[in-house]
């Protein structure tokens, strides 16, 4: 899940230094953080910055280009972009790409479920140490996206939970580790989101009973278990890896959106979707009119709502995620907004990004040995996107010396990995038992990208976690319950967070296991979850009006969470909400550029990541 973030930036009495402390950024992820190799090609994505589509899964800006804004680098390009250079970095992400490689699915009849094929797993390379260890790395969020392709496939909350989380989980620990290996040193490792605050997730797994549900935040309480678990685990990797590792919350901070969504100036509430069908339910969510489907209805102002189309989130709730004071962003770090790597004719010294929406940890043949390759949205794991960084090396720099000194002063951002290759099985109705068995082969996969990446020279690394998926219009749609105790006080599937959480403490403790044996190095766990889950619990107090289980873009007034698979965002049917800052969540699956924003700001100066990245001893 890759996915999402937007910030403010700091003051003007900066010192120029600390802007050009990093030479690059690196981006490995799913759609939390795709820019552009997955493409999503119709408005109403985009709309809020870039006025066009530029295949981000939001209105606007996502946390990667509020971080690449923030260190004075480039929006990153796609890796898959022709006739651009790296030298400023690369985004490997990919929407929908899983934690876990293919075969993990494929032996667990979900291959079907996944939408890509690229996991977050790295292969041999050659050592740039200097040029990694100058760069910073956002790692994830990974995991989001192995568990929807459970949840959508069909297996239980508690499978996906019990054999996707630790799999996941490990998997971004080895990432994270082999990017160390590579020459990392400053790495930011995302947690999942509360998905159930999803709209599409609280549309399409709607509960009657009460107790599913969070009686203050209306997350369904399963989903946000889930999330929760995973973020735990990815806890204990970060621990495992470092002591003091600078965390970044996407679950507290979405979740908080979520609970107190006007403390946000989300006025339009946490749980509808901005983008899609609105009015259309409780959550304006419905699969026949998606946000990037013909006429969909759009929310007047996305900056009230937290959700843009269902399962994401929008500017407004990235902004806020990582909340910066309000000047020029750019004046943070000196760098660009990252490219995506597959941009054509541009310059990578000052970054790319990686990032393949629906991008997963694991290979296409973990999904595949499962059954799953076919519910994989894209074959992009963490494991191709590292290949293709290393295949664009030879044209950053010129020598492995070189490599090793510009790469140290780069900054990698690893991940959100997981998050699809969760949901791949997820979404094929596996069990959470079976999707939690993913977690620690997700755990492995990261740990060795990270790994790779270090032995390159990268040494300012970010590894984020998982969002709390249970808070996701989309989870709080698809998997709603009638219990009442399936749900979290302020409304998220429960067992979903849960699941999160668990893989996001699990990735923590590889984090701080590769911090250990890499002490040169620094990792961080950046948290997507904590951030998220404020979000939801207290939309208005961030200014998402529009709440924070609702998606922007989608189905507006479908449902209660605005989400209806046949009106997703940006598909015939679908609206989108008139102001997308005023909502945490932009499609129901990922979250806007508002709420990206003060989620990349708490990654930038705390408290999301521990020491943040701003903090360099």
């Amino acid at each position: 899940m890759k996915l999402l973030v937007l910030f403010f930036v700091l003051t003007s009495s900066f010192d120029i230094s600390f802007s050009q402390r990093y030479n690059a950024l690196f981006n490995f992820g799913d759609s939390l953080s795709d820019t552009g190799n997955v493409v999503i090609s119709s408005l109403p994505y985009g709309m809020t910055y870039f006025g066009r589509a530029t295949g981000r899964a939001s209105d606007g800006r996502l946390v990667i280009d509020f971080i690449a804004e923030g260190i004075g680098l480039p929006h990153l390009p796609p890796n898959t972009a022709k006739n651009v250079s790296f030298h400023r970095g690369v985004n490997f992400a990919f929407i929908a790409a899983p934690a876990l490689p293919f075969e993990f699915y494929h032996e667990r009849g979900l291959s079907k479920g996944l939408w890509v094929s690229r996991s977050c797993c790295l292969p041999s390379a050659a050592r740039r140490k200097d040029f990694l260890s100058k760069s910073l790395v956002v790692f994830g969020e990974f995991g989001g996206n192995d568990y929807n392709t459970g949840i959508f496939g069909g297996l239980p909350v508690l499978e996906v939970r019990s054999t996707f989380v630790p799999r996941i989980t490990q998997a971004i620990a080895e990432g994270v580790e082999r990017l160390i290996g590579l020459g990392a040193v400053d790495l930011i490792v995302p947690s999942v989101l509360p998905v159930g605050c999803f709209p599409l997730y609280l549309t399409l797994y709607s509960s009657s009973n009460p107790e599913d549900y969070g009686p203050r935040s209306g997350c369904a309480r399963k989903l946000n278990a889930l999330s929760w678990y995973h973020n735990a685990l990815l806890r204990r990797q970060r621990n495992r890896l470092r002591q003091k590792y600078p965390t970044a919350d996407y679950h507290a901070q979405v979740f908080d959106f979520a609970l107190k969504p006007l403390k946000y100036g989300f006025k339009d509430g946490a749980l509808r979707t901005c983008c899609g069908a609105a009015g259309m339910g409780r959550y304006n969510f419905n699969l026949r009119a998606k946000c990037d489907q013909n006429g969909p209805s759009v929310c007047p102002d996305p900056t009230t709502h937290v959700s843009w189309d269902g399962i994401h989130m929008t500017e407004a709730a990235h902004r806020i995620i990582v909340h910066f004071d309000a000047w020029p962003l750019p004046e943070a770090v000196g760098l660009p907004l990252l490219p995506p790597s597959t941009a054509k004719g541009k310059n990578f010294r000052r970054g790319a990004n990686f990032a393949y929406t629906a991008a997963t940890a694991l290979e296409f043949g973990f999904f595949d040995r499962r059954g799953l390759s076919g519910k994989l949205w894209v074959n992009s794991s963490l494991s191709s996107q590292v290949r293709s960084f290393e295949k664009m090396m030879p044209s950053l720099c010129s020598s492995t010396q070189v490599c090793k000194a510009y790469l140290s002063r780069s900054l990698f951002i690893v991940g959100e990995f997981g998050g699809n290759d969760y949901n791949t099985a997820i979404f094929a109705s596996r069990s959470m038992a079976e999707v939690n068995s993913y977690v620690p082969k997700v755990m492995r996969a990261i740990k060795f990208g990270v790994q790779r990446l270090i032995g390159h020279g990268a040494i300012d690394i970010v590894v984020p976690g998982m969002l709390p998926i249970g808070c996701f219009p989309l989870y709080l749609t698809l998997y709603g319950s009638s219990n009442k105790n399936d749900y979290t006080d302020i409304g998220c599937l429960r067992n979903y967070n849960d699941f999160a959480a668990h893989h996001n403490s699990f990735l923590q403790r590889v984090i701080y296991g590769l911090q250990r044996k890499y002490s040169w190095t620094r990792i961080r766990y950046a948290d997507y979850y904590s951030p998220t889950l404020r979000f939801a619990s207290n939309p208005t107090k961030y200014g998402f009006t529009g709440g924070a289980l609702k998606a922007c873009c989608g189905a507006g007034g479908s449902g209660k969470y605005n989400v209806n698979l046949g009106k997703v965002c940006a598909k015939r049917g679908s609206s989108v909400c008139k102001d997308p800052s005023t909502y945490v969540s932009w499609d129901g699956s990922h979250l806007t550029e508002t709420a990206y924003n003060l989620i990349a700001d708490g990654w930038l100066r705390g408290p999301y990541a521990k020491p943040s990245i701003m903090q360099w001893s």
